[in-house]
C-alpha cells in the first residue's frame, strides 16, 4: 500500500482483538498534509487500498454502526517529535482503521422482551412470517437467563424498557457488559432525554409503542443488514446493483465509479430502503464521527451519486427539515 503522503518511520499496525467470529486490527500513521479535504481524499485512497487487498485474500467486512467494517477515528494533535515538525508544519492527522469479519446467519435467533404476552406473540408472528428465529423472555430476569444459555445464537435483541423485576435499562446494562449484539428498545415513553439515556447505554434503536409490526420487521432486517451483512452478495434495487463482496455498483449492467465514501453512504441508503434518515445518522453511520465539518458534505456527496445513477438518481429523495431517503417509486 503506497502513498507518497504518509510518513513511513509513523506506521505501526497491531493485532488488538480476536472473537469467535470476528478479528480487529489497529493501523497507526501519520499524513504529511495540513489540509482537510486533502486529507478526506488521501484516506478515502488508503481505504479502497485495504479493501482491495483484503478482497484478494479472501477475507469479508462487516458494515455497521457500532461494528464497521472500515472505522476511521480522526483526532488532532500536536507534533512534539521535532524532525516531524519540519515535515508536518501546522498539525498532525492520527488515523486508526479497525477491520473486523462478522458472519450472519438466518439460523439464529431474534429474543423478544416484553413482559406482555400479547404483545410477544404479535412480534412473534411477524418475525416468524419473515423467516426468523425467535426467543422469548417474559421480565428482565428471564431475560439475562435466556441470554446466557443462548448468548452465541441470538443475532438481535427487542428489549422492553418498563419490565417487572429487572428494567430494560438494567437487562441493557448487564448485556452490554459482555456483548455488543444489537438491541432495538420498546418503549411507550418518548421522551427525548430517556432516549438519549439509552444511546449513552449502547440501544441502536428506538421504536415507540404503539407501532406497526411491518415497520419493526423493517427496522430489524436494517440494522441486521448494517451489522452482520447480508446473506446475499448481490442485492438489485430496480436496476441498481450492489455487490456486497467486491463493494461494486452497476446500474441497468453498467458499472458506475463510486468513492468509497459514496458506496458507503449508497449501501447505508439501500440497507434503510423508505426509511427517512437525519443527516445526523447518517454522518452517524457512514462518516462514524469522524468529521469536522458540517452536514453540508452530505448534501454534496448524495449529488454526485445521483449523478451517477443517472435516472436511477431520482430514487434518493430529498426529506424536507429532515434528510434522505431511498425510495423506488414508478413515475409515469
Amino acid at each position: 500500500m503506497k502513498n507518497e503522503n504518509i510518513i513511513k518511520d509513523t506506521i505501526s499496525i497491531y493485532f488488538t482483538e480476536i472473537a469467535e467470529s470476528s478479528f480487529r486490527i489497529s493501523i497507526y500513521f501519520y499524513f504529511d498534509v495540513t489540509d482537510y479535504n486533502e486529507f478526506l481524499e488521501l484516506k478515502d485512497g488508503v481505504n479502497r487500498n485495504i479493501v482491495t487487498i483484503l478482497n484478494k485474500e479472501k477475507v469479508s467486512l462487516a458494515w455497521s454502526r457500532s461494528r464497521y467494517g472500515v472505522i476511521w477515528y480522526l483526532r488532532r494533535f500536536n507534533n512534539r517529535r521535532k524532525k516531524q515538525k519540519k515535515l508536518i508544519k501546522n498539525r498532525v492527522f492520527f488515523v486508526n482503521v479497525v477491520i473486523q469479519e462478522e458472519v450472519y446467519s438466518m439460523s439464529q435467533s431474534i429474543l423478544i422482551v416484553d413482559d406482555e404476552a400479547r404483545m410477544r406473540k404479535l412480534i412473534k408472528d411477524f418475525l416468524t412470517k419473515n423467516d426468523y428465529k425467535t426467543l422469548e423472555a417474559g421480565d428482565g430476569e428471564e431475560a439475562i437467563e435466556v441470554f446466557e444459555e443462548n448468548k452465541n445464537k441470538i443475532s438481535l435483541i427487542l428489549l422492553d424498557v418498563m419490565m417487572p423485576k429487572l428494567d430494560g435499562w438494567s437487562v441493557l446494562r448487564k448485556i452490554r457488559n459482555e456483548s455488543q449484539v444489537p438491541v432495538i428498545m420498546l418503549t411507550a415513553r418518548g421522551e427525548e432525554q430517556d432516549e438519549l439515556f439509552g444511546f449513552e447505554l449502547g440501544v441502536d434503536e428506538y421504536i415507540s409503542k404503539p407501532f406497526s409490526p411491518k415497520i419493526l420487521v423493517a427496522r430489524v432486517e436494517a440494522i441486521l443488514k448494517r451489522t452482520y451483512g447480508d446473506t446475499k452478495e448481490i442485492k438489485d434495487y430496480d436496476g441498481i446493483a450492489i455487490d456486497q463482496e467486491g463493494r461494486t455498483v452497476k446500474v441497468d449492467g453498467k458499472p458506475i465509479d463510486l468513492s468509497l465514501r459514496e458506496y458507503e453512504l449508497l449501501k447505508y441508503l439501500l440497507d434503510n430502503e423508505n426509511i427517512a434518515l437525519s443527516r445526523d445518522k447518517i454522518l452517524n453511520n457512514v462518516w462514524n464521527y469522524d468529521y469536522y465539518g458540517d452536514s453540508r458534505t452530505i448534501d454534496s456527496h448524495i449529488k454526485k451519486i445521483r449523478h451517477k445513477l443517472g435516472k436511477k438518481g431520482k430514487y434518493i429523495e430529498t426529506v424536507r427539515g429532515i434528510g434522505y431517503k431511498f425510495e423506488i417509486k414508478k413515475w409515469g
